[in-house]
């Protein structure tokens, strides 16, 4: 984590100019004492001459050092990266900055140029680590977090930090941010495929960095192709593992694709390696990661997800947020929930979060542009008013419109990059980094450029991802993957495609299992899950319409969906919309943890 300041031209110095090292030394003090980062340390750096930038870093024991200086000019990153590489590759030409080379990984970074008074900051895509920013009349402040913005800007006075209002609307509809927005006035998030640049004080948005670019050739061979991405995946493993440094490491699996692919690449790990996969005995995702992690001959524990501390449901959610940077959860009812719940402080956590060689949201070769529209709008909860939902459906016609593209399902695709695959996980991401190193090798930029440089017709059919699978781990491709099949061969067997485990790859998971020899379920303490119990939702409805907030969320919520909440806090369980229970209480959860966020008792700490 860090934090940049970068003091305006001519702005006043003094005691409390957040550019001091009692200024600094005070937001560093507040936010970790709010996200209690106890046994983090923390590096602090005044510029000798009050014009250059200040900043400070917080790092777990055995980080890799996220500073690095050459010269005058010096970069400060977060996520997998070398720092050393990164400050030695760019350069400025011809107004634009570049990699002279390559310097892969899943990082936000920020270049400093002391000679030029100039500093860039940007992240790779997906942005699984991201840039925030904001500005005041004294200075520019850029960090990965967005509450030590707001802190700073607040001048490190807890009481000052500002909530926006903007942003609930934002939550309601989508779970995260699709826009600059952020839980905090005069905070901003970084669009991906944007670089933030402040030279002389002045702060512009200005075109991502060249220079991580990879092309592959049209007439290249399917094969040749996977052998690529499979390579690709390979060295972020090894990045993964550097930043790692010899830490155990936990692995989630569920028994899907992006399991066998995590899997199979931890192989080659040296470090200590074991499997977790949350459920019951008889689940099938259990049983099939049980199945997955005997093959891969690493060890799996089945659990129950343990519940923070919190005394009831609005204390866990306050908890949740005050260790998330008061980021609201996209998935609401993981509020309750106990964060990495790592063995040691600092282990690693490697998750397979939506790779974009899968094609994102889209799932076939052709979509009238109507389609598109109504699939990307319809991303939105409808469960806010049409007032407060206009304003989003015009980003997103106007993000439409801005894309130029060579078919409409790459605006699927593309939807999927920018926004959903790396927004959605920011504030569990957050969270887990607490007291855990999270790495995600299907999310480095290396992965993402050459997924990028699919057609559109390779990533939705998912046949480059499976031949590079069979590249990294062939024996995962015999059984039936738990949620989806594979695209390719939906309709019939393709000859080169591991034909001899086909018929064991499209049983049922069910099927699969019944003919197993060995019984593949775990024996796993019954624990009774309550949020999605009627009587949770009815608890968190009550708790809505009683609110001191009442009249904010109805002024933002439809009239339709506030008077069922009405009807929830009686007893009366309604589907909202014909959807499902579970969806219902799901939006629910929404307004509920927004209810908790709003009123900031969680930023009392």
């Amino acid at each position: 984590m860090f934090l940049i300041s970068i003091p305006k031209p001519h702005a006043e110095a003094g005691p409390c100019n957040v550019e001091s090292r009692e200024a600094l030394n005070r937001v560093l003090h507040e936010y970790k004492a709010l996200v209690q980062l106890s046994k983090f340390k923390d590096e602090v750096f005044i510029s000798e001459d009050g014009k250059s930038p200040s900043f400070f870093v917080l790092k777990k024991e055995r980080d890799t050092d996220p500073v690095s200086f050459l010269g005058s000019n010096w970069c400060v990153t977060a996520g997998v990266c070398d720092s050393a590489a990164l400050v030695k590759s760019l350069t400025h030409r011809a107004g634009r900055l570049y990699y002279n080379e390559p310097v892969w990984g899943s990082y936000a970074a920020v270049f400093a140029e002391q000679s030029e008074s100039r500093v860039s900051a940007w992240n790779t895509i997906p942005g699984t680590e991201t840039v925030y920013y904001g500005q005041n009349q004294k200075a520019v402040f850029i960090s990965n977090r967005p509450l030590l913005v707001s802190l700073a800007l607040s001048d490190g006075v807890r009481d000052a930090v500002q909530l926006s209002k903007d942003f609930l609307a934002e939550y309601l509809l989508y779970g995260y941010s699709v826009t600059d927005r952020t839980p905090y006035i005069g905070v901003n998030i970084l669009s991906s495929n944007k670089r933030l640049e402040v030279r002389h004080g002045i702060l512009k948005i200005l075109d991502f960095p060249l220079g991580l670019e990879i092309s592959l050739p049209e007439q290249m061979s399917v094969q040749d192709k996977a052998a690529r991405l499979a390579l690709a995946m390979r060295n972020a493993l090894d990045r993964c593992s550097a930043h790692l440094n010899d830490r155990s490491l936990q692995i989630r699996v569920s028994g899907g694709k992006d399991s066998r692919a995590i899997l199979g690449l931890a192989r080659n790990l040296d470090n200590s390696v074991y499997a977790v996969t949350f459920g019951q005995s008889q689940d099938l995702e259990v049983k099939m990661s049980n199945y997955l992690t005997k093959l891969s001959e690493f060890d799996l524990e089945v659990k129950t997800a343990p519940k923070n501390l919190g005394d009831g449901l609005r204390n866990q959610v306050e908890i949740s947020l005050s260790t998330s940077d008061g980021i609201p959860l996209s998935e609401p009812h993981g509020s309750i929930y106990l964060g990495s719940n790592s063995k040691e402080f600092g282990d690693g956590i490697m998750l397979g979060q939506w790779p974009l060689m899968k094609g994102g949201a889209a799932t076939r070769f052709s979509y009238t542009m109507d389609k598109v529209e109504e699939i990307i709008l319809g991303q939105g909860a409808p469960i806010v008013d049409s007032r407060e939902r206009q304003q989003f459906d015009q980003f997103f016609q106007n993000w439409i419109k801005d894309k130029n593209v060579s078919d409409n399902s790459e605006l699927l695709y593309l939807f999927s990059r920018d926004f959903r695959s790396a927004r959605w996980m920011l504030a569990l991401t957050t969270q887990y980094d607490r007291d855990a190193t999270v790495v995600y090798p299907l999310a480095d930029a290396e992965v993402a450029a050459v997924s990028d440089a699919l057609l559109m017709k390779e990533k939705v059919s998912q046949q480059v991802y499976f031949l590079a699978i069979n590249e990294i781990w062939p024996e995962s491709l015999s059984s039936p993957c738990v949620g989806s099949a594979w695209p390719f061969e939906a309709k019939k067997m393709q000859k080169g495609y591991r034909e001899n485990d086909y018929e064991a790859r499209h049983l049922s998971p069910l099927e699969f299992f019944e003919r197993q020899e060995q019984d593949y379920a775990v024996a796993v303490p019954v624990a009774k899950t309550t949020e999605f119990l009627r009587a949770t939702g009815t608890e968190m409805a009550q708790a809505i319409i009683s609110s001191p907030l009442k009249n904010v969320f109805q002024g933002v919520l439809t009239k339709d969906f506030w008077e069922m909440l009405v009807e929830w806090s009686t007893g009366k369980h309604s589907i909202h919309l014909e959807t499902s229970m579970r969806i219902t209480i799901q939006w629910i959860w929404r307004v509920f943890v927004a209810d908790v966020w709003f009123q900031r008792n969680w930023l009392l700490g």
